[in-house]
């Protein structure tokens, strides 16, 4: 009895406080990461807020951080951009590698391969219109 009680209980909670479904639809834009100290070394950091690349805020980011960043794609294409500051030639500034993201109804979890810098797994801890916030799980 008192099992049964736990779990109507459990239900009730659950029900008076719906959590909200996050919507990745947000997910498919230019991210820049908003860190103006960070050099441009990405992979040691557990946690990431990307902002608009378009926002007035990326505007003031120094520029190896405005003119790089990541995108998303639908078709499960990841972009990986980076400033290329290079005055000789047109060498690359970007490079195309997969994504692809799980949701196990408590956590969404972004996986990257094939880039440069992003390899990897990460929750998503925010995403919203304007902000984008990761936690690098591996």
């Amino acid at each position: 009895m008192q099992t049964f009680m736990s779990i109507i209980l459990l239900l009730t909670f659950y029900n008076k406080f719906p959590t909200k479904p996050l919507e990745t639809d947000h997910l498919f834009k230019r991210w820049v990461v908003n860190a103006p100290s960070n050099p441009g070394s990405f992979s040691d950091l557990k946690e990431i807020e990307f902002i608009l690349s378009n926002s007035e805020d990326a505007e003031k980011l120094p520029m190896h951080l405005k003119y790089g960043g990541i995108s998303f794609q639908k078709d499960g294409v990841f972009i990986e951009h980076w400033w290329n500051q290079c005055g000789t030639g047109n060498p690359p500034s970007s490079k195309s590698s997969e994504w692809s993201i799980s949701d196990n109804g408590i956590e969404k979890l972004i996986t990257i391969s094939g880039s440069n810098n992003w390899n990897g797994i990460y929750l998503i801890d925010k995403l919203d219109s304007e902000t984008l916030h990761l936690i690098r799980k591996n």
